[in-house]
């Protein structure tokens, strides 16, 4: 429950019109933390999503409906820079539409997780960043 008092930050005020939602991502190792969650007093509109990415079989699929990265060796890099998740592999289909050239598509998602990598690297070694 929200209380108002001279302490709390006006942008934590429910506000009219505004919806929050909060995403908890568990392994399927924490059923009891969401079964409390799901069947709690609380009124609740929880739902479980389970999340799915492609393997190799329905990236092939998609890469046939939407005649892109259709050969062996492309559709095989997809997957392997992708690991088959739906957003990753969407954008690869958008950067096909401005690029055209699927094998330059390739190249760009191998430098976005090579860039992405190296941060992280920088992160733990105790870079700022």
């Amino acid at each position: 429950m929200w209380h108002d008092d001279a302490d709390s930050d006006p942008h934590d005020r429910p506000r009219p019109g505004i919806t929050r939602a909060v995403v908890l991502v568990t392994d399927p190792t924490q059923l009891a933390l969401r079964r409390t969650l799901l069947t709690g007093t609380e009124p609740t509109s929880a739902a479980p999503v389970v999340l799915r990415g492609h393997d190799r079989r329905s990236l092939r699929g998609w890469a046939q409906r939407v005649n892109m990265f259709h050969t062996g060796d492309r559709l095989d890099r997809l997957h392997e820079l992708t690991g088959g998740w739906p957003l990753l592999v969407d954008r690869a289909r958008r950067l096909h539409g401005e690029l055209g050239d699927p094998d330059e598509v390739l190249r760009r998602l191998a430098s976005l997780r090579a860039d992405r990598a190296e941060a992280r690297w920088h992160k733990g070694a105790g870079s700022p960043g």
